[in-house]
């Protein structure tokens, strides 16, 4: 069964998402803010931080992206509207969900950020036998060097990072 921890101020029979994920097949742990670095012991295959409507996003979601958990780890936040425009530029977070809550949409959202790309230490994401270096700006595709301008790079990042 897949490991998932929910990073929420709810209690667990609130929490939206946990039943969602829990539905879905998942086993949920979970876990209050001030607990989060309790999270890699839990040993998730994905994390999922609930950003409460009032908070700041970058101070709810920066505890979770700083974990030193396993580069397979997708870490998805559920996030009003009104932090759209900053969850799309969030470093380490692999995707977010906007609220009204579909459960179809948080359960296919964290199976393909669960399941799409892996990041090891040294800030590459690999999609199949495609590699990119997200510090060096460069791309592999079986080995053999991608010759991309930067905009290219950085749409090719954003497909990658968010299959």
């Amino acid at each position: 069964m897949d490991t998932a921890v929910v990073i929420t101020d709810q209690l667990p029979r609130e929490a939206e998402v946990v039943t969602i994920l829990r539905d879905a097949g998942w086993e949920v742990l979970v876990r209050r803010p001030a607990e989060v670095s309790s999270v890699p012991r839990d040993r998730p295959d994905v994390v999922v931080v609930d950003v409460p409507e009032d908070a700041d996003l970058t101070e709810s979601v920066s505890g979770a992206v700083a974990l030193p958990l396993r580069a397979d780890v997708a870490v998805v936040a559920v996030v009003d509207v009104q932090h759209v425009h900053r969850a799309v530029r969030m470093e380490g977070l692999t995707d977010f969900v906007v609220r009204p809550l579909r459960p179809e949409e948080l359960r296919a959202r964290v199976r393909r950020s669960f399941s799409g790309t892996a990041r090891d230490s040294s800030d590459r994401v690999r999609l199949g036998e495609l590699v990119l270096d997200l510090k060096g700006y460069e791309v592999a595709l079986r080995g053999e060097m991608v010759d991309l301008t930067f905009q290219e790079f950085e749409l090719l990042k954003f497909l990658a990072c968010h299959p």
